[in-house]
Order: C-alpha cells, then sequence, then structure tokens
C-alpha cells in the first residue's frame, strides 16, 4: 500500500488513475468500433453485391451484346439494357440457380452506346441490381 505525505498528492495519483482508465477504455473502444465496422464493410462487400467478373462485348457488326459475369451465390438473373439509363429492355429470369451467368442479347442497334445491368434473385428470395456497364 501506498502512503501519501500530503492529501494534494494524494488527489494528483486520483487523478492520474482516473485519466489512464479513461484512456484505456477508449482505446478499447475505438477497437471494437474499428473491428465491428470492417466485419459490416466486409459482409456488405461480399454478401450484399454478389456481383463480380463482368464482361461485356458487342460482336463485330454491333447488332448484338454478349454479357457474362459471376455472382458470389447461386442466383437467377435477368439483364437490363439499352441505349438509354432511363428506358431499358429486359430479359426474361433465367431457369435455373446458376453462379456464372451468360447472356446474348440480339437485335442491338449498331454504332450506339448501350447500358447493361443485371438483375440477380437468391434463393432466399432478395433481389440485387448491379450498377450501370457502357457497352461500346
Amino acid at each position: 500500500m501506498k502512503l501519501f505525505k500530503t492529501k494534494k498528492d494524494f488527489t494528483k495519483h486520483l487523478r492520474i488513475k482516473r485519466k489512464s482508465r479513461v484512456l484505456i477504455a477508449a482505446f478499447i473502444s475505438s477497437i471494437v468500433v474499428t473491428v465491428g465496422l470492417c466485419v459490416i464493410g466486409f459482409t456488405y462487400f461480399f454478401t450484399l453485391s454478389p456481383f463480380k467478373a463482368v464482361y461485356a462485348k458487342t460482336n463485330n457488326s454491333g447488332q448484338a451484346i454478349r454479357v457474362a459475369f459471376k455472382t458470389t451465390v447461386p442466383t437467377k438473373t435477368r439483364v437490363e439494357y439499352g441505349t438509354s439509363r432511363l428506358y431499358l429492355n429486359t430479359t426474361e429470369i433465367a431457369d435455373i440457380w446458376a453462379e456464372e451467368h451468360e447472356w446474348f442479347i440480339p437485335n442491338t442497334l449498331p454504332n450506339r452506346t448501350h447500358y447493361v445491368r443485371f438483375v440477380a434473385y437468391t434463393e432466399q428470395g432478395k433481389e440485387y441490381t448491379s450498377g450501370f456497364y457502357v457497352v461500346e
């Protein structure tokens, strides 16, 4: 047990001890928050966005588009496409659950920029829509 010469020394010791406890609590809290945010980010990146490895290209005549992509989980998919992001055509939903998807879209306008995006449906009933991809 430590003895103090004056009350002032004892008060100073308590302040230092209290500050160190506050700093330790703040440090532990920051670690917990950082780990929590990493888990949320990992979950969002790999679960909420199932699309990966996207390929989209027109054929030589420019009158058809071939798109292929992978998903991180088995899904049924469809493709939305058009010469504008506002007015889109859509394919039928695929009949099979798969992680690798390939679509051939015939009768597109040659020498035009086309926009495509993918819609995936999981076995749990969730729907995910990708961002737009530009096909020239």
